[in-house]
């Protein structure tokens, strides 16, 4: 087990009890789900619960260890409408991470758009952690972890949420050892990036480009 001590500066402890703040101090957003499903896993396949996958609605997707079949899919937009852009086979004890720019259906909360002049800006759960604004660079994209480790898929997916410029999304799939696929918002067609071609099926009239 591991044992991990988060330090809080007490100027900032006296501001929140001088203002009665009771927000946590430390949010783990999308890496707590990662984590419960880690220890969910863990407690059926002990108990003998192997054949099925289990999936949250913040993207996060883990099989377990006898779940054959499936994939995991990535979705864009074409003409506003959502679609499946493309997928990578579902391996038993494999992760993986979505995160999108868009809703997958009218009622999901936490996304929106605003228009600067003519350009559609979209707004989502997905932001910079260290000024709390959009990078607007990606459409979607996901992390599968061939190895099952839904909270590194999900930490990857994060990070590359976070990056400004194409560069270094490039640079850091490049570097990954997950197999990770990107759309970016300003592409004028359908088109697909992965570190690992030779693991993704695109859909229809997708075009498929290594980073």
């Amino acid at each position: 087990s591991h044992t991990l001590r988060f330090h809080v500066p007490d100027a900032y402890m006296t501001f929140l009890r001088e203002n009665e703040y009771s927000e946590n101090v430390l949010d783990l957003n999308l890496l707590k789900d990662a984590y419960r499903l880690r220890m969910i896993r863990d407690a059926l396949e002990k108990a003998g619960y192997t054949n099925g996958y289990l999936v949250t609605d913040g993207g996060l997707t883990l099989s377990l260890s006898g779940h054959t079949g499936g994939e995991y899919c990535v979705y864009g937009l074409n003409d506003e409408q959502v679609k499946q852009a493309a997928s990578i086979a579902a391996t038993p004890n494999s992760a993986s991470s979505l995160m999108r720019s868009f809703p997958l259906t009218a009622d999901e909360l936490g996304y929106y758009t605003v228009m600067k002049g003519e350009t559609v800006i979209r707004r989502c759960p997905a932001f910079i952690t260290a000024t709390g604004e959009h990078a607007g660079l990606l459409l979607s994209c996901s992390a599968t972890n061939r190895n099952g480790d839904v909270v590194n898929a999900c930490y990857q997916s994060l990070i590359l949420y976070n990056l400004t410029e194409k560069e270094e999304i490039a640079a850091f799939a490049q570097s990954a050892d997950d197999i990770i696929v990107c759309l970016y918002e300003d592409e004028e067609d359908t088109a697909v990036y992965a570190n690992d071609t030779a693991a993704v099926k695109t859909g229809d009239n997708v075009i498929l480009r290594s980073f």
